[in-house]
């Protein structure tokens, strides 16, 4: 479970249980569901800001965080059903004062997720919206 994804090269699946949101103007093999917005922040504070709302995130496990290639993954188990969904997420330096973020969630079981994935994404982002400034 600690080995982590390389969004570059990412190719989704063509199950309708994940979802996926790349900063804007990058290079990627797959496109996103979602734009991930530009922070004006560095790198660590924004790393910093998330891992202090990823504490708070319920039915959370199995969190690995790796500082030197700014990447984190964790378990969340669903709501009721407590299926296991996996995310990943990178950390993107843009210059020294901006920043962004990829995140890829996806569910282990099945087809469908009734926008579990997607709900989860956007309620992550939002967080950080809320929490640093956007450009």
């Amino acid at each position: 479970m600690s080995q982590f994804i390389n969004f570059k090269t990412l190719k989704l699946k063509k199950t309708k249980n994940q979802y996926l949101s790349l900063p804007e103007n990058s290079i990627f093999v797959s496109s996103p569901d979602i734009l991930s917005p530009t922070f004006i922040c560095t790198i660590e504070e924004i790393k910093t800001i998330f891992e202090e709302f990823i504490l708070t995130q319920p039915r959370i496990s199995s969190k690995f965080f790796d500082d030197q290639l700014n990447k984190f993954k964790c378990i969340q188990k669903t709501k009721y059903f407590k299926f296991p969904d996996l995310i990943d997420i990178e950390f993107i330096k843009i210059k020294d004062d901006v920043s962004s973020i990829a995140i890829y969630s996806r569910s282990i079981y099945g087809y469908y997720d009734f926008n579990v994935n997607k709900n989860r994404v956007k309620l992550w982002l939002d967080f950080l919206c809320k929490k640093l400034p956007t450009g």
